[in-house]
């Protein structure tokens, strides 16, 4: 008697990544790997809530996003010359709430303001990271 092999396909979803598709002979466990189709990831907004606020801090509440944005958007702020302090916390791994914490280094720039900026420049930097994606993808690079 024979035994059968049963093929079986998987695609490991990870927002952002190029998904792959996993093909492996599950009885004698091998696994190869071919590249799958680039899929778009859906456009969502981030639902942030101002904990705390004064002249020169700012403590919001971010609900369900990844740590990843958080720490990307973290360095983006502490890059600001602006920014004395920024950086995330996550209160308890089960929940989907984190706290972004920002205290500027004067007044004159309100913290508020500093976050915007520094969204739209995260903004951008995904923008050229996709092309980059885009263009590897297309093989002109």
């Amino acid at each position: 008697m024979n035994p059968q092999i049963v093929k079986r396909t998987t695609y490991l979803q990870v927002p952002g990544v190029q998904h792959r598709k996993i093909m492996g002979d599950i009885e004698e466990g091998k696994i190869e790997e071919e590249p799958a189709p680039l899929t778009q990831v859906p456009q969502r907004k981030m639902r942030l809530r101002v904990a705390k606020e004064d002249a020169r801090y700012l403590d919001v509440e971010v609900r369900g996003e990844d740590t990843a944005l958080l720490d990307a958007l973290s360095e983006v702020l502490r890059r600001s010359e602006d920014v004395e302090y920024a950086g995330y916390r996550v209160d308890h791994p089960l929940k989907d709430i984190a706290h972004l914490t920002l205290k500027t280094k004067d007044k004159s720039a309100k913290p508020a303001e500093v976050l915007r900026r520094s969204l739209a420049a995260l903004g951008l930097l995904a923008g050229e990271l996709q092309a980059v994606g885009d263009e590897l993808e297309r093989g002109s690079v």
